[in-house]
């Protein structure tokens, strides 16, 4: 009976939408962990690539047929190169990081999501995005994915992808509609 109260308080609090930030609370956030100039990127910038990129939103996912891998979070990081989502063939993970809560991880004869929760003698299939936010409520400190509302995690791996020789050009966003452009509207009244 205690596991099917804690279970149905956990699924309660599991409710939880994605978190699509404001301009300037976003502007604010990025300022507070560094990333006002950083490797001479400005706040503008990345509030644009941002924008553009995922609407601000923190559980966005844009999957690229061609190569087969997918954009991750508000910065849209790309399982490619810059995290892992165990599905993207010849992946490198340069963050180091999961790209979502949901890893599917290979076994010899197929791929298993780990999509069951045990609680003592009972178990229960529960859907991956319900899997994600209860993940990301039981132990938000365990769990670290750039599908997080916390974007701490996104923010340190858009420093390691602005690190790179390519640069904030690594966003396709970026070049398209915010290079060479006046972007103070990006961070006005803000108050950063």
């Amino acid at each position: 009976m205690k596991a099917l109260l804690v279970l149905g308080f956990l699924l309660l609090s599991a409710s939880v939408q994605a978190k699509t930030y404001e301009r300037c609370e976003f502007a604010r956030t990025l300022k507070r962990n560094g990333m006002s100039g950083y490797y001479g990127v400005s706040l503008a910038d990345w509030v644009c690539l941002a924008q553009h990129e995922s609407n601000y939103n923190t559980q966005a996912r844009n999957y690229n047929p061609g190569d087969q891998s997918t954009d991750y979070g508000i910065f849209q990081i790309n399982s490619r190169y810059w995290c892992n989502d165990g599905k993207t063939p010849r992946a490198k993970n340069a963050c180091g990081i999961p790209c979502s809560a949901v890893v599917t991880e290979k076994s010899s004869k197929h791929q298993q999501r780990r999509d069951i929760l045990s609680l003592g003698t009972a178990s229960i299939h529960l859907s991956g995005s319900l899997w994600e936010t209860l993940l990301r409520n039981v132990n938000p400190a365990v769990h670290t994915s750039l599908l997080q509302d916390d974007i701490t995690q996104a923010i340190q791996c858009a420093k390691r992808v602005v690190r790179d020789p390519q640069g904030i050009r690594a966003w396709v966003a970026w070049q398209r509609h915010c290079k060479n452009r006046d972007l103070s509207g990006y961070i006005r009244n803000c108050g950063v």
